[in-house]
Order: structure tokens, then sequence, then C-alpha cells
């Protein structure tokens, strides 16, 4: 996380993908291509409640968003690059 100012949240019920990164900085648009970019790896609609989330972003950077990790489970962690080319590792 060096050189990134870190967001936490917890994902709350009926909230979507839009919701988080919304506020983030990250475009309608942008939201779109990252989920389907990134379906093959890893569907955003697997995204569930009370899970909890981070979002990085560049340190003193007016830009959106650079990254969002998501914990799936108590092991395992989905980092999605929130700028072109999209990913998910």
């Amino acid at each position: 996380w060096e050189g990134l100012e870190v967001d936490s949240g917890t994902v709350q019920p009926g909230h979507s993908l839009s919701h988080i990164l919304g506020p983030a900085g990250v475009s309608a648009g942008a939201i779109t291509n990252l989920a389907n970019e990134t379906k093959s790896t890893y569907d955003v609609r697997n995204i569930r409640a009370q899970q909890p989330y981070w979002i990085a972003f560049d340190e003193d950077s007016v830009q959106p968003a650079r990254y969002f990790v998501y914990q799936r489970n108590a092991t395992q962690y989905a980092r999605f690059d929130l700028r072109p080319p999209y990913g998910v590792t």
C-alpha cells in the first residue's frame, strides 16, 4: 500500500459495485467496463453483503480510485485494477 491512501468499508445489504465505487470517483461507464472485462476471472455479481473491502487511491491525487480489494472469504481476496486495462487478481 506504499504510495496509496486506503479507505475501507463493509459491503452493505442491497449495495452493488456502483454504490461502493461511485463515491470513490469511478464513473458508471468504468464500473460497467470493469465488470465486463473481469467477469471470466471474478464476477462482481458475487460480491456479498457484510464482506470487507478496501479502496486505494494514489496519494495526493484527485484521480478516481486505483484499486478495489474485496475479501471473498477468510483467506481469499480479489484485487481489481480500476484503470484501463481493467483486471482482477
